[in-house]
C-alpha cells in the first residue's frame, strides 16, 4: 500500500480529466464526526496521519503532543510501502488499548455509517487519484487512507490527511465508493477490495473541539 496522494500534484497525467469542471465545495453534513486533523508529513505516510487522528481522538492526554513521524516505526511506515493496515490496527489495540478492527471484502456502506452514526469514525483505504480516463475500478496504485467521518443523501465526507486538500475535509459521491474502495495490500501486492479499520470507542473521555465546526469540504479526486 503506497500513497501517492500527496505528491500527485507535480505527478504527471494525474489532472482532472479533460473537460472536466472543478465541482463546488460542499458544505459540511449535520452528522459531521469531529475528528483531531492531522496532514501527513510525507508523501507516503497519510496511514499514520489517520492513526494519530484515532489516537488523538480517543487518547487525547497520551497522543496530544505525539508527532506522526513518531508513529513510523511501530506502524512499520516506509517510504517503499506506505503503512498496511494490518499494523494500524495491531497498534491500536495493543498500544492505545482500543478494540480496532481490520475488515476487508464483507463491508457494506452502511456498516461504515452506522460506525459513524455512534461517533466511532472508521479509517477507509481508498483510490485517491486516477490518470485521465482511467476508470476508478482500474486504478489500483493510488491507496490513501482517510477517516469517514458523516455523510449525507448523496456523499462522504472524510477527514483528508492530504497536503492537496485545502482545508481538513473533502468528500465523494456515495455512489462512487464501491469503484474507489480497494487497494494493493502486503509485500506481494494483492488486490484487496473494501478495507476499513474500525476503531470503537473505548473508556476515557474522548477528544473535543473547542468550538463548533463548520465550513465547507472539497470534493477528494
Amino acid at each position: 500500500m503506497l500513497d501517492d496522494r500527496y505528491r500527485a500534484i507535480v505527478a504527471p497525467g494525474l489532472e482532472p480529466h479533460t473537460g472536466e469542471t472543478a465541482e463546488p465545495p460542499m458544505r459540511l453534513p449535520a452528522n459531521l464526526v469531529a475528528v483531531p486533523i492531522v496532514k501527513q508529513v510525507t508523501d507516503f505516510s497519510c496511514g499514520s496521519a489517520a492513526t494519530l487522528s484515532m489516537l488523538r481522538l480517543w487518547r487525547w492526554e497520551t497522543y496530544a503532543h505525539v508527532e506522526e513521524t513518531d508513529l513510523h516505526d511501530a506502524l512499520q511506515t516506509t517510504g517503499a510501502r506506505g503503512t498496511e493496515p494490518e499494523p494500524i490496527a495491531e497498534y491500536l489495540r495493543v498500544a492505545a488499548h482500543l478494540r480496532a478492527e481490520y475488515r476487508h471484502g464483507d463491508v457494506t456502506l452502511s456498516q461504515l455509517q452506522q460506525a459513524v452514526d455512534r461517533g466511532e469514525p472508521p479509517i477507509v483505504d481508498l483510490q485517491a487519484w486516477r490518470d485521465r480516463d482511467r476508470p476508478w475500478r482500474e486504478t489500483w496504485d493510488a491507496g490513501h487512507y482517510v477517516v469517514l467521518v458523516g455523510y449525507d443523501t448523496e456523499r462522504l465526507f472524510v477527514m483528508d490527511p492530504s497536503v492537496l486538500t485545502p482545508g481538513a475535509y473533502a468528500y465523494l459521491p456515495a455512489a462512487e465508493l464501491d469503484e474507489r474502495w480497494h487497494d494493493l495490500a502486503g509485500p506481494h501486492d494483492v488486490p484487496v477490495e473494501r478495507m476499513v479499520i474500525f476503531v470503537p470507542s473505548g473508556s476515557g473521555e474522548r477528544w473535543r473541539p473547542l468550538d463548533a465546526i463548520t465550513g465547507m469540504a472539497t470534493r477528494l479526486r
